[in-house]
């Protein structure tokens, strides 16, 4: 079998720009965040590998990931639930005619265990980017904290997951890939075993986007490769900046980035601010009530979308970021 190709990352590090340039190979196409690891130990009440596959199917990323053909043998027990994951993402390939398959989940990060222990061979490329814009990008998001030293705690354990399989594993930073695209694509393409095509070079006008989700934090990656800007302020102020640097240091010091601009007035009340901010997103998740997980047969895509959106209640978040994606209609027949 082919070895198959794993993105992973935290949120906002760019994980989604590298799936959209890989998909522009003519024999690349990698699924867009179907969390197939992350579900695998989940949908508990699944004994047999079609139970899996029907609670799969009638989760938030299996809907997005659209109707599928893929069947479970009769009577397979739950173990084979893995050949339905290979063979999901090998069906997603085919229908642009490409070989080489995989999927872009970046909290597969904390699933490389699993994953490796799956596919020996897989070949799984780790994106990271400075912490400082990545936890304020995620404080944008719906589905994240508007904590900058919470989500900058994710992205140091994100790492970490990932340090025990370095050597198993490609690192790249998101800068580099902007400042000099080619060696950067040159090198993730030695690395997974495919040969160089100018394709890579011009993502947005050759990979397939027309059965992707259309959010707009995920529709960002369709634009061209373009240099990184000058460094920005951003709106944390040097005072939860140097916090942020100082839980990521591991980070900050393993990739080389050197400390963030952050002009402005220092706050004094910043921290303790965004430590309330953190300890309201921890009660809100257990109020809100997390969907259901271990039922095949009570799993909602729709439950599980409304969830996951109104996770941030940041007002700065505009309203079409909260706006729920279409889910498409199941194929006939599936189960």
């Amino acid at each position: 079998m082919v070895a198959p190709i794993f993105i992973v990352g935290t949120g906002r590090s760019g994980t989604s720009l590298l799936r959209a340039v890989l998909n522009a190979h003519p024999n690349i196409y990698i699924t867009q965040e179907a969390g197939f690891f992350l579900w695998l130990p989940r949908l508990r009440r699944a004994k047999t590998a079609e139970a899996w596959l029907r609670g799969y199917q009638r989760t938030a990323a299996g809907a997005l990931l659209g109707p599928l053909a893929v069947q479970a043998r009769p009577g397979a027990p739950r173990t084979e639930a893995v050949e339905l994951v290979t063979a999901m993402m090998r069906e997603k390939a085919a229908r642009f005619g490409r070989g080489r398959f995989g999927d872009k989940t970046p909290m597969h990060a904390t699933r490389l265990a699993e994953i490796f222990a799956a596919y020996p061979d897989a070949r799984v490329i780790h994106v990271v980017r400075h912490p400082v814009p990545t936890v304020v990008s995620m404080m944008e998001m719906p589905w994240a904290s508007n904590s900058a030293l919470l989500n900058a705690l994710m992205v140091r354990l994100a790492v970490e997951a990932v340090t025990p399989f370095a050597d198993r594993v490609l690192d790249l930073r998101l800068e580099d890939l902007l400042q000099s695209p080619r060696p950067a694509l040159e090198r993730v393409l030695g690395f997974i075993g495919e040969p160089w095509d100018d394709a890579v070079l011009n993502h947005s006008e050759r990979a397939p986007f027309a059965e992707d989700p259309r959010l707009p934090w995920l529709i960002d990656a369709e634009r061209p490769l373009r240099p990184p800007g000058a460094e920005r302020a951003v709106p944390l102020g040097p005072r939860l900046t140097r916090r942020v640097e100082a839980i990521c240091a591991p980070v900050m010091a393993r990739y080389a980035y050197a400390p963030w601009s952050a002009p402005g007035p220092a706050r004094p009340w910043s921290v303790a601010e965004d430590l309330s901010a953190g300890l309201r997103f921890g009660l809100r998740t257990l109020t809100l009530g997390r969907p259901e997980q271990d039922d095949p047969e009570a799993v909602s895509p729709e439950a599980q979308l409304r969830w996951l959106f109104s996770l941030n209640p940041s007002l700065s978040i505009p309203p079409e970021r909260r706006a729920l994606p279409r889910i498409p209609p199941r194929a006939a027949g599936s189960v």
